[in-house]
C-alpha cells in the first residue's frame, strides 16, 4: 500500500527537478548569439545580429551573446545571468572575453553582463550608459528590435577596438559611440543614489577634520602647566632613570596596491566575473 505512493512522491519530485533545471536555457549548438526564447526579435533582427557575431568572432575570438526568456525563476537576473554566461562558456576559455544580453519578459528586467577579459575595455559606465541611453526607452516602449540593435552594435563595436578591429557590419554611428566613450579604467557612470552618497560620505570627512583642527588650534590652553609637569617634573630627577620618550616617528608608507586588468583566467569556457549592469524596463 505505502510503496505506490512512495513512488508517486518520488515521480513528482523528480518532475519538479527536471522542471526547475529546464528553466535555464540549454546551451545552444546553433545561433549562438542570439537565442530568442520569449519571442521578442524580429527575423531581420536576429539575422543583423547573427552576422555582427560572426564577424566580431572571426577577427577577435570575442563573443556578444543575446538572449531573451521569458521568466528568470525567481532569480535576481544578475544571479540568473552568471549562470547562464558560465554554463554556456561565452566567449574564449583562456581570454574570457565574452558579453552577454540578457532580457526578461516578466519580470521586465534587463542586464549586461561581461566577462572577465573585457571588462577593462568594456566598463560598468559603458554598459550604464547602452542600458540607460539605448536600452531602457526602446523597451519600455516594446520596441525590442530598436533597443537590442542599438546595444548589440555599441557593444560590438567596443569589443573589436579592445583588438584594434573595426566590424564592417555595424553602423557608423556604434563605431563613434565606442570611439567617444573611450574612457577606459577611467570610465564611471554615477547614479543620483551614488553622488548622494559619495558627497554624504565627503561632508563627514570634512565635518570631523574641522572638529580635530579646532581642538587644535583652538583647544585648551589650561593645561600647560600639566605639560610642562610631564615634559619636566620637579624633584623627581632620580639616579639612572631617565624619561621614557617614544621612538622615533614611524614612515606610515601606505601601499593601494591597484589592481589591474583581468583577463587570461583559465577557468574554463568564457568566465564572468559580474561585471556590467542591469535594470527595470
Amino acid at each position: 500500500m505505502r510503496i505506490p505512493r512512495i513512488a508517486s512522491l518520488a515521480f513528482l519530485v523528480l518532475l519538479l527537478l527536471t522542471t526547475m533545471a529546464a528553466a535555464m536555457p540549454e546551451r545552444p549548438t546553433t545561433d549562438i548569439y542570439v537565442q530568442d526564447n520569449a519571442g521578442l526579435l524580429s527575423t531581420d533582427t536576429k539575422n543583423h545580429i547573427l552576422a555582427i557575431g560572426h564577424e566580431l568572432n572571426e577577427k577577435t575570438t570575442a563573443q556578444i551573446v543575446v538572449v531573451t526568456v521569458k521568466n528568470l525563476d525567481d532569480k535576481p537576473i544578475a544571479d540568473y545571468a552568471n549562470e547562464l554566461f558560465r554554463s554556456w562558456g561565452i566567449g574564449d576559455k583562456e581570454k574570457n572575453n565574452g558579453v552577454l544580453l540578457l532580457i526578461s519578459q516578466d519580470p521586465r528586467k534587463l542586464r549586461i553582463e561581461v566577462g572577465y577579459g573585457l571588462e577593462g575595455a568594456i566598463p560598468d559606465g559603458y554598459t550604464g550608459r547602452i542600458r540607460d541611453e539605448d536600452l531602457t526607452p526602446h523597451l519600455k516602449k516594446n520596441d525590442y528590435d530598436t533597443g537590442v540593435t542599438l546595444a548589440y552594435e555599441k557593444l560590438a563595436a567596443k569589443a573589436a577596438a579592445e583588438y584594434d578591429q573595426s566590424l564592417d557590419s555595424i553602423s557608423s554611428d556604434a563605431q563613434k559611440f565606442a570611439k567617444d566613450n573611450d574612457e577606459g579604467f577611467f570610465s564611471f557612470h554615477f547614479s543620483t543614489e551614488f553622488l548622494v552618497e559619495f558627497w554624504a560620505a565627503v561632508g563627514s570627512i570634512l565635518f570631523f577634520a574641522l572638529i580635530i583642527l579646532y581642538q587644535h588650534f583652538f583647544g585648551s590652553h589650561t593645561n600647560t602647566e600639566k605639560v610642562n609637569l610631564v615634559k619636566d617634573p620637579p624633584n623627581k630627577k632620580r639616579k639612572g632613570h631617565h624619561t621614557k620618550k617614544s621612538g622615533g616617528g614611524s614612515g606610515g608608507y601606505y601601499d593601494s596596491g591597484s589592481s589591474g586588468g583581468g583577463g587570461g583566467d583559465s577557468f574554463g569556457g568564457g568566465d564572468s566575473g559580474g561585471g556590467g549592469s542591469d535594470g527595470d524596463y
